[in-house]
């Protein structure tokens, strides 16, 4: 009897220590459940978002077939001097009361910039007088420092001469292509013979130059003048004013001599250079002055053949 009541409380206390423990594991198990469910959510690691590139801004830049406008007023081109790029436009617009004419350098052929058709000579040429508020409009092509003049004032007034630079600036005034004469000629020289040194006011003088060297042909000969001293002259626009130009037509043989009539409108001392395009190379002669003097009343006028600027 004894034994029995023992193997029963062994049992009972085996029972409940199975029961205690199987209880103990169930709970741990539901507070780490528990736990786990209370902690926030850790997300898994997203790709970095490829982001579209983004467009740079057009790199700005001087488009070509620009227009640039000049003014003509009564002191003048205004600006007088423009700059453009080759297949640009410029209109020159009269706001003067009385009528100008802008047209290519030099006074009187007109023939500096280098694209014949024009009514005189180069195509850079209104062709008339523009009354006020009229307008003329030219498109460049060529590369170069290009002066221009007012036909029906420069010769009076100094104020109406221009100049649009085309593309780098000192590109020269000459086309880019070689002349078609300056293969293979020899240098040559170009020599003042006679001038005076002292001019009356409206009445015709002449000026007298020859040109020497080896056998050839010149396509410009001229006397280039105007109120200040060009030491060095590049091209024969440097002076404001020409005599009559030979040999634009048709090249001339040399060696040669001419003379040219001139009449200065105006006072002053003046400074002038024969001048001549031999194998396609301006050359001068040295430079010298005559002096201007106001003609006496009853001096009657000379011929206006000669003269001129751009």
């Amino acid at each position: 009897m004894r034994n029995a009541v023992l193997i029963s409380v062994i049992v009972f206390a085996v029972v409940a220590l199975l029961t205690a423990g199987a209880a103990y594991a169930a709970y741990n198990y539901l507070s780490i459940q528990s736990f786990r469910h209370a902690q926030p959510q850790q997300q898994a690691p997203q790709p970095p978002q490829q982001l579209s590139p983004v467009a740079s801004p057009p790199v700005p830049r001087e488009v070509a077939g620009v227009e640039k406008t000049v003014e003509i007023l009564a002191l003048g081109f205004s600006p007088a001097a423009v700059k453009i790029n080759a297949g640009d436009t410029v209109t020159w617009i009269n706001k003067d009361s009385v009528a100008h004419w802008p047209a290519s350098a030099q006074h009187p052929t007109h023939t500096v910039y280098p694209e014949a058709g024009g009514c005189i000579g180069s195509r850079f040429d209104a062709c008339r007088g523009l009354a006020e508020g009229e307008s003329f409009s030219f498109t460049f092509n060529r590369e170069g420092e290009w002066k221009y003049h007012d036909h029906v004032n420069c010769c009076t007034d100094s104020r109406f001469f221009g100049t649009v630079i085309v593309g780098e600036e000192g590109a020269g005034e000459v086309a880019k292509e070689p002349p078609k004469e300056a293969a293979n000629q020899a240098a040559a020289s170009v020599v003042l013979k006679s001038a005076p040194k002292i001019a009356a006011t409206g009445t015709e003088f002449s000026v007298s130059w020859g040109i020497t060297g080896e056998p050839g042909t010149t396509s410009h000969t001229a006397v280039h003048y105007g109120r200040q001293s060009v030491p060095d002259p590049k091209a024969p626009s440097d002076y404001p004013f020409a005599s009559h130009i030979f040999c634009t037509g048709s090249p001339c043989k040399v060696p040669n001599s001419f003379s040219a009539p001139i009449t200065i409108p105006d006072e002053g001392t003046y400074y002038y250079r024969a001048h001549a395009i031999v194998g396609g190379e301006n050359i001068w002669s040295d430079e010298r002055t005559i002096a201007v003097e106001k003609a006496p009343a009853t001096t009657s006028g000379g011929s206006s053949y000669g003269g001129g600027g751009y």
